[in-house]
């Protein structure tokens, strides 16, 4: 997620903007405000995708541990009762 904000660094350095320049240095404000926005949507989407990959490895243990569980027949399956209300 960093590299996105070496694009502010490289643009300022490509710009060498004169702080004379009110108008440019508006724009590059603005500009930079939306890397900004950028970097923490890009954050936003590497946390999603490392929960995702926390929730798949521990349901992927959890259906290893039930494998062998049953495998060493240390689980009954309990037939369901019919309950009428």
């Amino acid at each position: 997620v960093a590299f996105v904000l070496v694009v502010k660094k490289i643009v300022r350095k490509h710009l060498a903007i004169d702080s004379k320049n009110k108008r440019l240095t508006k724009e590059l404000l603005e500009f930079e405000d939306r890397v900004d926005a950028l970097c923490l949507f890009a954050f936003d989407i590497y946390i999603q995708c490392r929960e995702k990959i926390f929730e798949l490895k521990a349901n992927e243990e959890k259906e290893r541990v039930f494998k062998a569980f049953k495998r060493a027949g240390l689980i009954q399956e309990v037939p369901e009762k019919d309950t009428v209300l």
